[in-house]
């Protein structure tokens, strides 16, 4: 659970990590005097050295903005004017290098309250960590300053087309929201540790949690729980630790990364593991879950694919399996080329594949005519259902669904009475027919996988989906968590 804390609360229990404070103002000229437009303020593990040579670093790369009605100043302090700088604020004025900025009104920082969040703003940190943060921020509502004429002719003239693709620029900021802009002043405080990595060793049955955390940065705890999915109840419980067995920095550096280790129960490939970092001063850090399949190593998860790679290039697949039409084989025809694909990616999702190459055709019994023709025959092992696959790289045709629909009648007349198995016939194209996943065709019955869905089965084996397979098949608007 998120906790409620001021940003004096936060100072106290984690003042030793912060060693400067970088500042970032846009200001305009109103009559003689500078008035703020937008300020973020970031407290840094950085030394105060070390934050203004990376700061002069970004003036080279964006030189500083000064017009008429319009500037953008950087400003490094050691954290030890923290209090100062708080008391400027509290009477409504920062102070740069070369000015004086007055704020709207007054803002008294520290009595400032928030959840600690690892869901900022767009604004990044300057060693590109994602550190959860206390961001309070004030709203003013008052955009129009943006949209100053004077000011933005100012800065088109200097290669700029708005003040919000400056701050976006000199601010560092990453896609930040539009919204955003209704606020004059950000402060960004944060916590210096995160969760970074999380995985699973089913042949030790241990899972690891890595932490990236500053050295003075104590009283952290790892809550893990394990859950598994009941289609009556969703997640179920399983099991559940707490870890707090962290240990002394193994180096000097003030930020490095530490991994912890617990047993696990016994878990399926869909079965869920959340992992939340915990402060005994602030509550929740950081949150993260994930299905076992995505946290086991890839060989352990999908050891058919780790093997397919080393014979045939990851980039090539990929361009086998999305773009059919830009590959020229060697020794096959195009659409036998397709064909194999189609029965690899069918096998990388645990199916036993037949392509049937020149036995596609089947004909009436004790006669030549032909009935249809199928061009892969796949199952799982373990399932009880049979696809009857047809490959074509055009556009489907009427005459396609027809054939795979009478191929489904006459087999399942054949092969099913008196058992519990089903036939499913689908159609992959390499054309991109329309549909954003699986989709019944005209016939009704035919799913159809065209282009975007094998790049969205593509998808599953990269992330661990395999088990969703079917899912896919069956509800045209599957959508990859």
């Amino acid at each position: 659970m998120n906790l409620q804390v001021s940003v004096a609360e936060l100072i106290e229990a984690f003042g030793r990590t912060y060693k400067s404070i970088d500042v970032r103002i846009a200001a305009m000229k109103e009559k003689d005097s500078w008035v703020n437009l937008f300020t973020v303020v970031r407290l840094s593990h950085e030394g105060h050295n070390a934050t203004a040579a990376r700061l002069e670093l970004l003036e080279q790369r964006f030189p500083r903005i000064r017009t008429e009605h319009f500037r953008i100043d950087l400003v490094t302090l050691p954290f030890s004017q923290w209090e100062t700088f708080c008391s400027d604020v509290s009477s409504g004025v920062v102070h740069t290098n070369e000015e004086s900025i007055r704020l709207l009104s007054p803002i008294v920082l520290r009595e400032q309250k928030g959840c600690v969040s690892r869901h900022a703003t767009g604004f990044k940190y300057a060693d590109s960590h994602p550190w959860p943060s206390l961001t309070p921020s004030r709203t003013t509502q008052d955009r129009a300053k943006f949209y100053d004429s004077t000011v933005n002719k100012e800065l088109s003239a200097i290669g700029y087309s708005s003040p919000n693709e400056a701050i976006d620029h000199i601010f560092e900021a990453a896609n930040i929201h539009q919204d955003a802009f209704n606020c004059d002043f950000f402060l960004f405080v944060p916590v210096f540790a995160f969760i970074s990595k999380i995985w699973i060793s089913q042949s030790r049955k241990r899972i690891y949690v890595s932490v990236v955390r500053h050295n003075e940065v104590k009283g952290l705890r790892i809550a893990l729980s394990f859950h598994g999915r009941d289609s009556a109840h969703g997640l179920t419980p399983k099991g559940r630790h707490v870890l707090d067995r962290f240990g002394s920095p193994m180096s000097d550096a003030s930020v490095f990364e530490e991994t912890v280790d617990a047993e696990i129960p016994d878990l399926l490939p869909d079965d869920n593991v959340q992992a939340a970092l915990l402060s005994s001063a602030v509550g929740e850090l950081w949150s993260t879950s994930d299905w076992v399949s995505r946290l086991v190593p890839p060989a352990q998860r999908n050891l058919l694919l780790e093997a397919l790679k080393r014979f045939c290039p990851e980039d090539k697949f990929e361009q086998l399996v999305c773009s059919p039409h830009t590959i020229e084989p060697s020794n096959l025809k195009e659409s036998a080329a397709f064909e194999r694909t189609v029965a690899w990616l069918l096998g990388l999702f645990g199916y036993s594949t037949i392509s049937l190459g020149e036995f596609e055709y089947l004909s009436a019994p004790g006669r030549k005519v032909r009935l249809g023709s199928v061009d892969i025959l796949a199952k799982v092992p373990s399932g009880e259902t049979l696809l009857l696959v047809s490959c074509t790289l055009g556009v489907p045709k009427e005459e396609d669904f027809a054939n795979l629909v009478n191929m489904q009648a006459i087999l399942a007349d054949e092969l099913l009475p008196e058992t519990t198995y089903r036939i499913l016939p689908v159609l992959f194209t390499g054309a991109r027919y329309g549909s954003s996943a699986a989709s019944e065709g005209p016939a009704g019955s035919v799913r159809v996988v065209d282009a975007e869905g094998m790049e969205k089965l593509l998808g599953l084996l990269r992330n661990g989906g395999e088990q969703w397979f079917f899912e896919f098949l069956n509800n045209p608007t599957f959508v990859i968590l």
